[in-house]
């Protein structure tokens, strides 16, 4: 470190020297002013418990007798230990407790003179009781016997009561917003009395136990959102703070300038503060905390000294306000150049970095980083989702800032220990709530993104220094640009270890592996990148590499700069597998779940909610007792004419020779791949296997099955609006009514102005320009066979007429009958809006688009519902067995 520090002397630049005053340290502090700033920790409480008022409202509706039985067994056991001596005064405290809690918090903020944390704890509760109120006047418009009314109004003895509060509600936003800081003791005992009249207003049945929690909750959820919006005051170490936190680190700083990129104008000020530096020398025989402001000594009269000649403008800003106690003023003097040019030079990092300063002493320069406490949060949530998310991570989340800055300390001395380029901890501090560590300054250190071009030997010693620390059993975890440094002498120094292992696993050391070989591509390309990996790794190595090529390994810093690059990742693959046949080209299956399973789960047990949560189970027994099982055999009958249709319709723009019965076996044996695959998802690879089966060259195949699958919606499309003109007596043609011809010219309206959007139409032309790409040439060749096309057609109208005949052969089942044009209508627009939804199959969406549509046509809720689960058994589920048979049959054959 001594050495370090040594060359960074020899080269750093003159600083102007520090003013010299008594005992006193003397800095010119560069820093952007935050006096209040917006916590991720009160969007996340916001979040959670608005997640927590949907648990409480799923517990009202579902659990009735189970939240009735509790209030009323605690009811029970109150009355009977306390009788009417506790529960008389309870009105009258209930008044007190409403009126002072709110006087005795704006008393005090006004005292604080906190107006800014006044007029948001004001705001919300004002919109906290406005929500209430409307949330009440909303239930008001429900039935009585609704499930929400029943679980939220009526108390244990069955009488109506409010179900929210909204002055409980204001009084629980107001806390909120007013929870932090000098206030917190007040606001606390606040709290309990609080929470103590809602409980005697539940236990006298006044208000419901749920309706009680959810007032409560509600407050909570507007008053972390006003806290967030308005933002809090900062308890970041900033001013007097850092530089107490710097000289307590060991440094006796003369200039101090931040350097990552923060919100809001770099400000001077000058810091005069007497702080100790070092941690001995601040040992005390009192625990008082060191006072946070300037103070005068008791009985001592200030005096201002009068200026001294000569004194320049700074010494003189400084003197002019105290030279007893710690000062700040702001700067007289504008920010020196080598300042602004220092920032143009290093400037780094964004928004949601870690703060970092470069300190001067004697004209030394140290380099600070500085983790605040309202960031962690987030750096906590991050490494949380990634140990779910992710598997055989072994990730440890450290749940307090102290915790995470031992954690990158300690990984600091292992690397360093191990053999790599790091700059050491010089220092450490805590500093209101924040924690600064110190490192010396490498001089000429610089980022590798800024290397052009990218010498042999630097790439090979990048990989020597990452192998140096997986010799120690040492992972980094996250290998993005902005860790990897090189210094004067084209050593290359590795940063940012505070998400590293130690004594890691070897599916952690393989994450390093793969982010570094993509890494490397990023820069130099693919061939380059191959040889230096073959020249630093072994072939064992290398093959461990390949199942680790995607997007859930790599930081997200590496993602972002792939994005102009997506086929990277599948060129290192097959550079790979060409180099190192043993590797497997397959990912490896990294991710518990991803977006789309969650999207999925999601829209499930939403569909399960809305279609089962209004069932009326007898009349829905009753429906399947009246059903005509002749009719159900017919229906059953008819639905498999869908599996020819969509064989016509394959084999027709399929230029080489398929077998018709053939591929008909194909299209049933896709029922079983249809039931774990979003609806058309599952039919287009099982006919994408089969042609690539059948010798067709694979880009003819996706072409050939993109085509087909455009084609069917186009011709679901081209029924629907046929069949809505043409429905009227003897056939004659029906103009659409005004309503119509309004909604379809908004909708022209609506898709003139997007595509007119420059933005929209190269967003649109990015979705759908590969699949015009696919479907043209097969287009071009089906225009010159115009047979082939018809036949096409026809096979598309056979599939989506077979599916309608069934639908209504199952109506017909339960008593009940719908024009053709009408059926054909309600079929085709509620199966295809259902379908739109990724889940498996289309269940879900589609059973409750089919209901609601059925419910629209004038059919009863009940039957409609029981028309439609009777359907889709038929035409999804009584499949499989034939579906496992012609699998079975093409497996055989070795057609799939």
């Amino acid at each position: 470190m001594e050495e370090v520090q040594r060359k960074a002397a020899e080269t750093a630049p003159p600083t102007p020297a520090p003013l010299q005053l008594a005992t006193r340290g003397a800095v010119h502090l560069v820093d952007v002013e935050e006096r209040h700033i917006r916590r991720p920790g009160d969007l996340v409480s916001a979040i959670l418990f608005a997640v927590a008022i949907v648990m409480v409202l799923l517990l009202a509706v579902y659990g009735q007798s189970t939240v009735a039985g509790v209030t009323e067994d605690v009811s029970e056991v109150v009355n009977d230990a306390l009788g009417q001596l506790l529960l008389f005064p309870v009105n009258a405290l209930e008044g007190l407790v409403i009126l002072l809690i709110p006087v005795s918090v704006i008393v005090s903020s006004i005292l604080r003179r906190n107006w800014r944390i006044l007029v948001e704890a004001v705001i919300g509760a004002v919109a906290a009781a406005v929500i209430a109120w409307l949330a009440v006047q909303g239930l008001g418009l429900l039935e009585l016997t609704h499930p929400l009314n029943v679980g939220l109004t009526r108390n244990p003895r069955g009488l109506a009561v409010p179900a929210f509060s909204p002055f409980i509600a204001a009084i629980s936003a107001l806390l909120t917003v007013v929870g932090r800081g000098p206030n917190s003791k007040l606001v606390r005992w606040s709290w309990y009395f609080l929470l103590f009249v809602i409980a005697m207003a539940v236990i006298q049945g006044d208000q419901t136990s749920a309706g009680a929690v959810i007032t409560v909750l509600l407050g909570r959820v507007v008053g972390f959102s006003a806290r967030y919006i308005g933002g809090a005051r900062s308890t970041r170490a900033s001013g007097l703070h850092l530089v107490r936190g710097l000289r307590r680190a060991g440094l006796d700083p003369d200039r101090v300038v931040r350097l990552d990129v923060a919100e809001g104008p770099l400000r001077a000020w000058l810091v005069a503060s007497a702080a100790p530096v070092g941690h001995n020398a601040q040992l005390r025989v009192t625990t008082d905390p060191l006072p946070l402001a300037p103070t005068h000594h008791q009985g001592t009269p200030h005096r201002r000294p009068a200026a001294e000649p000569g004194l320049d403008a700074v010494s003189e800003a400084i003197r002019a306000l105290d030279v007893a106690g710690e000062v700040i003023v702001p700067d007289p003097l504008p920010i020196p150049p080598d300042v602004v040019a220092l920032l143009g030079r290093d400037r780094r990092g964004g928004p949601l970095a870690y703060r970092t300063y470069a300190v001067w002493q004697n004209g030394v320069r140290s380099d600070v980083t500085v983790l605040d406490g309202d960031r962690h949060v987030v750096g906590f949530l991050a490494g949380l989702w990634e140990t779910i998310r992710l598997r055989g991570v072994e990730r440890r989340v450290a749940p307090t800032l102290r915790e995470t800055a031992e954690h990158a300390i300690l990984m600091n001395y292992v690397a360093a220990a191990a053999g790599v380029n790091v700059p050491p901890i010089a220092g450490i501090a805590a500093a209101a709530d924040s924690i600064l560590m110190v490192q010396p300054h490498v001089e000429g250190l610089r980022p590798l993104a800024s290397v052009a071009p990218v010498p042999e030997d630097l790439i090979d010693a990048l990989w020597r220094q990452v192998a140096a620390a997986h010799d120690r059993g040492i992972a980094h975890r996250n290998l993005a640009l902005s860790n990897i440094h090189v210094g004067p002498d084209d050593t290359v120094w590795i940063r940012g270890w505070e998400s590293g292992e130690i004594t890691s696993s070897e599916l952690s050391r393989r994450f390093d592996l793969a982010q570094l070989l993509t890494l490397i591509a990023l820069l130099v390309g693919v061939p380059r990148a191959m040889a230096s990996a073959r020249r630093t790794l072994t072939d064992q190595q290398l093959a461990s590499i390949a199942p680790l090529l995607q997007g859930a390994a790599l930081p997200h810093e590496t993602r972002v700069a792939m994005s102009s690059r997506k086929a990277l990742l599948r060129d290192l693959r097959g550079a790979l597998t060409e180099l190192i046949p043993a590797a497997s080209a397959e990912p490896l299956q990294l991710r518990r779940f991803s977006p789309r399973t969650v999207l999925t789960t999601t829209v499930l047990l939403l569909a399960a909610v809305i279609v089962f949560g209004s069932l009326n189970l007898e009349d829905v027994l009753a429906a399947f007792a009246e059903a005509n099982p002749w009719w159900l055999v017919a229906a059953f009958a008819a639905g498999l004419l869908t599996y020819y249709g969509s064989a016509l319709g394959l084999t027709a723009f399929t230029q080489e020779k398929l077998g018709v019965w053939k591929t008909t076996k194909v299209q049933v044996a896709a029922s079983i791949v249809s039931l774990v695959a979003p609806a058309g998802v599952g039919p287009a690879a099982i006919d994408l296997r089969f042609l690539s089966k059948q010798r067709v060259e694979a880009p003819v195949a996706v072409a050939t099955v993109t085509f087909t699958a455009v084609s069917r919606f186009v011709s679901t499309v081209i029924m629907l609006v046929l069949v809505a003109i043409f429905s009227g007596s003897a056939g004659s043609v029906a103009l659409p009514s005004a309503s119509v011809i309004i909604v379809v010219a908004v909708i022209v309206l609506v898709v003139g102005v997007l595509v007119a959007i420059p933005r929209i139409r190269t967003l649109a032309w990015e979705r759908l320009g590969p699949i015009l790409r696919q479907v043209w040439p097969r287009l071009v060749w089906l225009l010159g066979n115009p047979g082939r096309l018809a036949v096409g057609f026809t096979g598309n109208v056979i599939q989506a007429a077979a599916y309608v005949v069934s639908f209504g052969f199952v109506l017909a089942a339960f008593g009940h009958s719908l024009p053709v044009s009408t059926l054909a209508v309600t079929y085709l627009a509620s199966n295809t809006a259902g379908s739109l939804v990724p889940s498996p199959a289309g269940i879900g969406p589609v059973e409750l688009a089919l209901t609601s549509g059925l419910t629209l046509a004038g059919i009863p809720s009940a039957t409609a519902l029981s028309v439609t689960l009777v359907f889709r058994v038929l035409t999804l589920w009584a499949r499989v067995p034939l579906g496992w048979l012609a699998l079975r049959s093409l497996q055989r054959s070795n057609d799939l």
